[in-house]
């Protein structure tokens, strides 16, 4: 009856060590999602602003505000990395289906990682480029 309690309290263990892997997994994940919504729309806007970046650009005259042609080259540099790290992100975000709980924990907290920086980048790119465009104005 010993012997069968401690192999009941060990099932019971580990079935809870896996539920709490689990929960940790979906966590991550919900955390990258998030961070993903979240950058998005940042991503969709610098595509928009390093189109208007590149217009100024093709009329040197417009230039003022103490801007220089470089100041607008490195911004419309700056928001099209910032945009193509998100596209890259995206095609080769995938979660092997083999991967056992630990590996995904560590792929997703590695992957959620990149995301914050890809955030403050994002947003760096961002202000950057409205700063440029509202000189303009």
């Amino acid at each position: 009856m010993k012997h069968l309690f401690y192999l009941l309290a060990l099932i019971l263990f580990v079935a809870s060590c896996k539920n709490v892997t689990g929960d940790q997994e979906k966590q991550l994940f919900d955390d990258v999602m998030k961070l993903h919504d979240e950058i998005m729309p940042v991503s969709t806007k610098l595509q928009g602003l390093q189109s208007s970046l590149k217009a100024i650009l093709e009329k040197p005259d417009s230039i003022a505000g103490g801007l220089t042609q470089d100041d607008i080259i490195q911004a419309s540099m700056h928001a099209e990395k910032a945009y193509n790290d998100m596209m890259d992100w995206m095609r080769d975000f995938k979660i092997p289906e083999n991967m056992n709980s630990q590996d995904k924990i560590a792929y997703l907290t590695a992957e959620k990682n990149k995301l914050v920086k890809m955030k403050e980048e994002s947003l760096s790119a961002l202000h950057e480029a409205e700063a440029i465009l509202k000189t303009k104005k």
